[in-house]
Formats: structure tokens, sequence, C-alpha cells
């Protein structure tokens, strides 16, 4: 308080009390009364120029603030002020500069660390900032601003696991940030549940914060807890309703179940922002499912011009490609999930090279499958391909699959990717390596390319023949159906599946006997139906799919027709050239890319016709089709009789 006088020292620390607890409006008429009396030094302008912010006034607050720094120009505090005051104007090198100048200063004083953080931030220099907020962190954990602004930068880039504080600890503050911290660390490891308890508790402390009510949605949503998130970030845009991130978290909750009121808040959003890659990102994907997908791509594109390392958006780019039969672009696109290397998720790691830039047809390749059992089946039509041209192959696929794929491609070198990385490089002997969706960029370039076959994986032919006799002297004299209804997906499974009864009410007519191909413990729905239909069902006990998928693969190619919902079972057909008949959901969850859209047959596999599910989500006509499509096929194939 340097040249106040004793009589105004008690307004000049009144003024100041307020200014500590956020008072700003009530702070800012002592602050001018002191400068109606002439008091402009560095102290009172100081006190000015944070009245002046906190109201709102940044014009002035950046006057008084300069004038401050020219009574004392080496005044760390008045620094730390005037770089926070020239960062939120976007005067980010002169915010460098003084905050820089104020560390040199101070150099223990972390908030003036935090506020170049910030203004680096807002510069693009995130390296440099989120440094800054780690060396803030080491100087006082408790520093809020630092704290939260680190944990951002983590999450923007899926690193919250890298934060260099334990959270946890009993000794910082019992604040709505540090809880906010912590819920946003227990949510990116999968603690659902932990982070929705942190952002209550954070809500308790901060009940007004809109962006704890958009984390709290987040983790509901991820808890199933659909109707509950939404009012989440309901009450998130009623607190904040310029922020574009409540909106967008609608959308993404409603894409699925709600297309007009999830387009509706996405279009919300981008009128606040329409420089956000997610958004543009979220409604490429609406419009993708409605079935626009030349205007989807649209956004896809906008996205990625936004966010060049948006893998999301290049994927959902590369679906609607596909659909609209450009596949060049599809590949393209596709082939960004194996990151900048093409290689990531490799089961053979960096120690082998690749992938090619031309179909690998003479050197010695390793080519790996990946994704989901279904999806690794299908992904064996195209390395097959390969085989044709390059038997010398190693392959490297699940367990449950290397004996189809030996007897299939006996002169490869067939590998079960449960082994380690040393003993698959050793075993492999290979020059490269490629995903095995890699090849469909040379292998899968127009509808033409997709080539007839009657199988390309073989079941073992002695096991075929005794479970075709076993089958002969046990079951009566009919056609032999294979059926499976079922998807175990944790995250789709729901909507790809159709209920037991459902399915056996629509084919009762059919004059066969009923195989049991679903995998996993089916007998309490077994045991649920009337015993008119529980009879027509059988269930090898000498089969588990879960532990032989050879045993399966075998059965498969006993049967007469596969009826079966989008599951492994129905790519297992397929690949073996049985006929089978392909329940697949609409577009939306459990929907997958390479059923297309709009077909009743698979390019992939030349033995199955698709039945797609209505789009109001009910299955009775497909089932209905399905159901007169076997009727007909029994008959032409077996001469039949309907009951």
């Amino acid at each position: 308080m340097t040249g106040i006088a004793q009589s105004n020292k008690e307004a000049f620390l009144q003024a100041a009390k307020l200014i500590q607890h956020g008072k700003f409006a009530e702070a800012l008429p002592i602050c001018e009364a002191l400068q109606a009396k002439g008091l402009r030094n560095p102290d009172v302008c100081h006190l000015l120029s944070l009245a002046y912010r906190g109201t709102g006034n940044r014009a002035a607050a950046h006057s008084f603030a300069k004038e401050a720094l020219e009574y004392a120009p080496a005044n760390a505090g008045i620094l730390n002020t005037f770089g926070l005051i020239c960062t939120e104007n976007g005067e980010w090198e002169t915010a460098i500069k003084a905050l820089g100048r104020a560390i040199e200063l101070e150099p223990h004083m972390s908030a003036a660390h935090a506020n170049l953080g910030h203004a680096l931030v807002r510069s693009g220099r995130l390296t440099e900032a989120e440094n800054v907020y780690r060396h803030t962190l080491s100087l006082n954990a408790s520093q809020v601003d630092a704290l939260v602004n680190l944990a951002m930068l983590l999450r923007e880039s899926g690193r919250l696991h890298d934060f260099p504080i334990d959270i946890n600890d009993e000794s910082l503050p019992r604040s709505s940030e540090v809880m906010m911290v912590r819920g946003m660390i227990a949510f990116e490891a999968g603690n659902f549940c932990e982070a929705k308890q942190a952002f209550l508790t954070a809500i308790d402390l901060s009940p007004r914060s809109g962006p704890l009510h958009s984390f709290l949605g987040l983790s509901l949503a991820r808890l199933g807890e659909t109707k509950e998130a939404i009012s989440s970030y309901r009450r998130a845009i009623e607190l904040d309703p310029h922020a574009p991130e409540p909106l967008i978290n609608i959308a993404d909750a409603l894409k699925y179940s709600n297309l007009d009121g999830a387009e509706a808040a996405i279009r919300s959003a981008l009128v606040l922002n329409d420089s956000d890659a997610n958004a543009h990102d979220i409604l490429g994907f609406i419009m993708f499912m409605r079935g626009c997908d030349a205007e989807s791509i649209t956004e896809f594109d906008r996205a990625l011009e936004l966010d060049r390392d948006l893998t999301r958006a290049a994927f959902h780019k590369a679906g609607a490609s596909f659909q609209l039969g450009n596949f060049d672009a599809g590949w393209t696109s596709y082939l960004l999930r194996y990151g900048s290397s093409g290689l990531e998720g490799s089961p053979l790691g960096p120690s082998v090279s690749g992938p090619p830039n031309k179909l690998p047809d003479s050197e010695r390749v390793a080519v790996w499958t990946d994704q989901g059992l279904g999806d690794e089946i299908l992904q064996l039509g195209l390395i097959r391909n390969l085989y044709h041209r390059n038997p010398e192959i190693a392959v490297i696929t699940s367990d449950r699959l290397v004996p189809l794929v030996q007897r299939s491609m006996p002169h490869a070198t067939v590998l079960s990717s449960n082994n380690d990385m040393e003993t698959l490089t050793s075993l492999a002997r290979a020059e490269t390596q490629v995903p095995a969706l890699s090849l469909g960029q040379w292998l899968r370039t127009s509808w033409s390319d997709f080539p007839p076959h009657t199988g390309y994986l073989s079941a073992d032919p002695a096991l075929r023949e005794r479970t075709v006799s076993r089958y002969r002297t046990t079951l009566p004299a009919k056609p032999l159906v294979g059926i499976s209804w079922k998807s175990t997906n944790q995250t789709f499974g729901a909507e790809k599946s159709i209920e037991l009864s459902d399915l056996l009410a629509v084919f009762e007519d059919l004059d066969c006997t009923w195989i049991n191909l679903q995998y996993g413990d089916t007998s309490g729905e077994i045991e649920s139906l009337p015993k008119s239909k529980r009879d027509v069902i059988f269930t090898d006990s000498e089969i588990d799919p879960l532990i032989d998928l050879d045993g399966q693969a075998a059965q498969i190619a006993a049967l007469d027709l596969v009826i079966t919902i989008s599951n492994t079972t129905a790519h297992l057909a397929g690949s073996m050239g049985t006929p089978v008949f392909t329940l697949v959901p609409r577009r939306g969850p459990g929907w997958l890319w390479y059923w297309f859209a709009d077909r009743s047959d698979s390019p992939w596999y030349p033995s199955m016709k698709i039945f797609r599910q209505s789009p109001d989500g009910t299955w009775s006509k497909p089932l209905a089709a399905a159901a007169a499509a076997a009727h007909l096929f029994l008959v032409e194939t077996h001469r039949v009789t309907t009951n």
C-alpha cells in the first residue's frame, strides 16, 4: 500500500478482501473512490485492474494493469495479472513474455506458472503448456487451475493415466475441481461407477457448474442410464447455454435411438462452434444412419480437416464409402485404424517391417487377423486369395481358428496369436507384415473383385463324416437346419439377437430337425419352450463351439441349411460354403459395414442370403421372408412338403 495515506488504508484493505472473495462488483466503487482521490499508484491501479476484470470490463482491466506496470515494472504480482488479462484478450505472446518475467522474479509463484500454461494453450503450444502445468503441480499440488487444465490436456490425448500426482491423495483439498479431475481419471480408466460418484460429489460442492453435469452425464451414459444422462446434459445446457459439449453429448446418446433429436442437438452445437471435429463426425454418423452416405462423407471430411488424427471419423467415412461402392476411398480411410505406421495392434510389433506399398505376392510375408472372431473369419477370405498367389505366407490368427486355417492353407505357416511376440517373429520368418484387411486395397477394389467360391475354409472331412453318420442314426430322416439366435457382444448383442421362442414360432411349419448351433449355455432357454418345440431341437453334447471351433465347423458342414443372426456362426457357415440365411440388423447398433446396405446377398459369402431387420427395429417381416425362403429351399433341395 505504498503511497496510500493512513485514512485510505482501511478502504484499500476492504476492497482487496472483497476481490479475494470474488465480490468484484462490490469492490469496484471502493477502488474508483480511491482513484478519484488521486491515488494512482501501482497498488491501486492493480486493484482496479482486478476489479474491472472481475466485472467483465477487459479493456479497463488491461489499461490499469499496464499503468500499474509503468509504476512497478518488476512487481511479479502485477506482471501475473497483466499476463492473465492479455491471455484473455488474445495477446498471447505479450502474456507469455509478462508471465515469464514474473516467474524470473518469483520462481516459486505457482499462479504465474499456471497462467503461463493457459497462455501457451491459447497460443497452440500444447506440449510446452503440459510441461509448465506439470512443473506448477510439482511446486504446488493444490494449484487448482494447473490441476484442471493439465487434466483437460491429457484427456484430449487419452493420457489421463499419465497424470503426475495421485488425485486420491487425502492431502489435496476436497474441492469440486479436485473431485472433477478424480472423476475424469476414473472415467478414462473405465471405472464408471467411481467416476459417477466423484462427479456427484463435485456437483454437491459446485451445483451450478455446467461441465460437472456434462461429465456426470457421460458416466451415466456408460453405465446404461441413458435417460438420466440426458437429464444431466440438459441441466448443463441450462447452466451454460453457450457450451456446445453437452449438446454434442446429447446427440451422441441419441444417435441410434432418436435420429431427429440427435440431429437437432448436433446442429445446435455446430451453431455454437462450427470448428468442433467431434460434432461434425457425429452429424456425419447421423446422416450415415439415415442412409445419406454422400452427405455423411461431407461431414466426415470436415471432421478430418479439423482434426486429422480423429481416426473414428476416418473409420465412419470408410463405412459410408463402402456403401457407395467407392472401395478405393473406403480402404484409404479404413486402414487409418492401424495408425501412421499401418501396424498398430500388430502381434509381431515393429521388429518386422511393413506394411508394403503393393500386394506382397512374392516376398515372405506375415498376415495377421484382428477384431472379433467373425471378423477374422471374413478376413481369412482375403488371406486365402493371397495364398493362391503366394502359398509361403505366415498367417497369425486366433488360436481357435488355427486348425481350420492350416487345413485350408496347407503350405502356409499358421500361428496362434496367443504366442508371445518373440516366438511369433521367430516362427513367421517374415520379410514384411500386413494386417489382413490391408489386402482389401489390392484385392477388393470393386464389386467384381469379390470372387465366387464354394468355401475357403475346410472342415475336417473325417470329423464331418462321423457327425453325418451320427446324425443319420440318431435323428429323424429330415433335413438338418442349424439355428443360432443370440450374440454375446456386450455392447450391441441385444440389438443383434432374437428370442428363440419368436424365431421358432415363425418357422414352426418347417419340416426339419433343428440343430442347436448357439454357443454358450442355452439349456434354460430351451427348457422354457413348450414341449412340442423343445423336442425338435437337438443339442449335440459332443460339440462345444466356445472350445472346439473345428468341431462346430464339421457340424455346420454336415447340415443342409443354417439360419442365424449376425454372429460368428454366420461367418463360419459362409466361409465354408454352407447355405446360410443371416438375419442382419438395420443400420444402427449391431449393424456392420461389411453387410453393406439393401443387398439380399453377401459378396463375401456366395452361399449366404441376407434378411434385414425392418427400419422400425422389428423382426417380424424378415423372419417371415426367411421362413418362406427356407420352405422353398428345402422343397427344391430335398423335395420335402410343409406340414
